[in-house]
């Protein structure tokens, strides 16, 4: 028995190919349906011969017999063995997530890689792939697992960085903080949350990129730096999303933050009316929040006056300890590294990069770059909008 082929293929095109056994294939495109029926039926054929009841048929004998290629005969009756049916290439209802490879995944082997991601976010593409072939027979590429987790989802699940999360997080009393915090905020209405924090800026830390070496050299760009590269800055910052006021409000300064500057910059944010009546100001456990000379941070806000001689009652609420994830102004410091890059890139093209460039210099116009828009997107992935 044997497939018989449309005699109108062009065998001279470019993707019509004939493979070992005499059979005819175009590269690149899915076999049709029917032509995996005719393969299936010599398949179901060979078994029925007496020499087969108590050996199965081989790969091989089934790519001979059918003149197919052995992974196509490999793959069609796999597909029969575990669904039972054979699905139709056109019908888009059908498909199976593909990877870079010729290896094709069913939905219970995505659905086992993503059970071993959620047991282990680290593991190694090595162990997804000896896991899947122990579970499911499956033996694909390391590639092509790659693939999947970076094109078939609507997230690239890509390796990233993560965040330590110390142990003691989850302490009874530290949950118990969270409680109370999350009934405190959820109560006051986010227009008048405000956030504060601190960033030490490092020129090494923000020129420490790696780049790609010239393929056929090996040769390696250096970075252009400023000349104070090496120093390092402290950045104060408010954030919030009242529209009357600027979305960041900041200071950069060389020394080392303290209570006692802390306090200083408070004082300027009320000046500045950046801090208005009745809000509220959410700040980390950092001791320059509230030791030394901010022991008595809490008090000052609350009876601070205000232009009319009224106390401002501006309200301070910690939040619970090792909870960075919680201080949306920390995801709007990663918006100013991203933002800074794109600055020092800008001058670089025009030409305007001179020895008298320096990194708060950048950094200013980095910060004035941050939006209400940004940091209400901080807001909402924080959960408060």
């Amino acid at each position: 028995m044997s497939i018989m082929f449309d005699s109108t293929i062009n065998v001279t095109s470019n993707t019509a190919r004939i493979n070992e056994y005499g059979g005819i294939y175009h590269a690149g495109k899915s076999l049709p349906l029917l032509a995996k029926i005719d393969i299936l039926k010599v398949y179901l054929h060979l078994q029925e011969e007496p020499k087969h009841h108590n050996k199965p048929v081989s790969t091989r004998q089934l790519a001979a017999a059918a003149k197919c290629g052995k992974e196509t005969a490999r793959k069609i009756v796999r597909e029969y063995r575990e669904t039972g049916v054979l699905s139709d290439p056109n019908d888009a209802s059908q498909r199976r997530i593909r990877g870079v490879g010729n290896r094709t995944f069913t939905k219970e082997d995505v659905e086992y890689l993503l059970k071993l991601r959620r047991k282990r976010p680290s593991r190694s593409l090595r162990d997804y792939k000896r896991q899947l072939r122990n579970h499911s027979g499956t033996d694909t590429s390391k590639s092509t697992i790659c693939n999947l987790f970076l094109y078939a989802f609507p997230v690239r699940s890509s390796l990233r960085k993560t965040n330590p999360i110390p142990i003691n997080k989850f302490k009874p009393a530290n949950i118990d903080r969270f409680e109370v915090y999350a009934r405190t905020i959820n109560e006051i209405d986010p227009m008048r949350l405000k956030f504060a924090d601190e960033k030490s800026l490092k020129g090494l830390e923000l020129f420490g990129l790696k780049v790609r070496p010239d393929p056929y050299t090996g040769e390696m760009t250096g970075t252009i730096v400023p000349s104070d590269f090496k120093v390092k800055f402290s950045i104060i910052g408010i954030c919030g999303i009242d529209a009357t006021m600027p979305a960041l409000l900041y200071n950069i300064s060389k020394k080392n933050v303290t209570g006692t500057i802390f306090m200083s910059f408070l004082e300027e944010a009320i000046i500045e009316g950046h801090l208005k009546k009745r809000d509220v100001l959410v700040l980390d456990n950092a001791s320059w929040h509230c030791q030394g000379d901010a022991s008595d941070i809490e008090e000052f806000l609350w009876e601070c006056p205000g232009e009319d001689d009224e106390p401002l009652n501006i309200l301070v609420v910690f939040l619970p300890s090792y909870s960075p994830e919680l201080n949306p102004i920390e995801l709007t410091w990663h918006q100013f590294v991203r933002k800074y890059y794109g600055v020092v890139d800008r001058l670089f093209a025009k030409g305007k990069l001179n020895k008298n460039w320096t990194i708060d210099d950048c950094a200013i116009d980095a910060m004035n770059a941050i939006t209400h828009d940004d940091v209400a997107g901080c807001y909402g992935k924080c959960g408060y909008l």
